[in-house]
């Protein structure tokens, strides 16, 4: 489908320019997305998203999804780059520290350095890796700790960006991103598997198929 330029951006509303399309209507937007083309025979769904802002309302979509259609296969993922595949990839490469990869950083300069380097003045970058980082709450690209919150990114950035962009080269760049669309198609692979598996166990009569009716 068409890529959706509005995403939720709640973090970020000091900085100019910013577009917050809110939670709750981005949620409301996607689950009636998904339910017109479940009226219409899809039953497998892969929700991407490039901004991490997106990522907890994408789960609400998901969750929702499998509630009000128990026949379909509705996944997302956190951002790009960040599973498995991705995460391997990430640490080979890198040379900044934790805290070195997040927005206009060492991973995100390094995939416009490869993919358009006009757009690129690497003597404007500015590093910003001073997050009020704690052992359970601590920025980076693929985020980690017990602690989810959501502080405005001005108690850390003077910018808008976290990380360290002059670590960024175009050679990373293009290991990444080979990376993120290996772990992408992995995960399309992952989506047909469950969806087919599923539905043998279903056409069998496993569990209550056949015998639950909702209320």
């Amino acid at each position: 489908m068409p890529v959706m330029p509005y995403g939720v951006s709640t973090h970020r509303a000091s900085f100019a320019a910013t577009m917050n399309a809110g939670g709750r209507a981005f949620e409301d937007f996607w689950l009636a997305v998904i339910d017109v083309l479940v009226a219409r025979g899809f039953d497998r769904f892969y929700l991407m998203s490039g901004h991490g802002g997106n990522s907890s309302f994408l789960v609400n979509i998901v969750k929702y999804a499998g509630e009000r259609h128990r026949r379909i296969f509705c996944a997302t993922a956190y951002l790009h780059t960040s599973g498995r595949i991705g995460a391997e990839a990430l640490d080979k490469y890198r040379t900044s520290k934790i805290g070195g990869m997040g927005h206009a950083c060492e991973l995100e300069t390094s995939y416009l350095l490869h993919l358009r380097p006009d757009l690129c003045k690497m003597e404007r970058v500015v590093d910003e890796t001073d997050f009020a980082a704690t052992p359970d709450y601590y920025m980076d690209w693929i985020e980690g700790g017990a602690l989810v919150a959501n502080p405005p990114w001005d108690d850390d950035t003077a910018t808008g960006a976290y990380g360290a962009g002059s670590h960024a080269t175009a050679e990373k760049g293009h290991l990444w991103l080979e990376a993120a669309i290996q772990e992408k198609a992995d995960h399309v692979e992952q989506i047909q598997e469950q969806h087919e598996r599923r539905e043998e166990r279903r056409k069998e009569g496993y569990g209550l198929w056949g015998k639950f009716k909702p209320g």
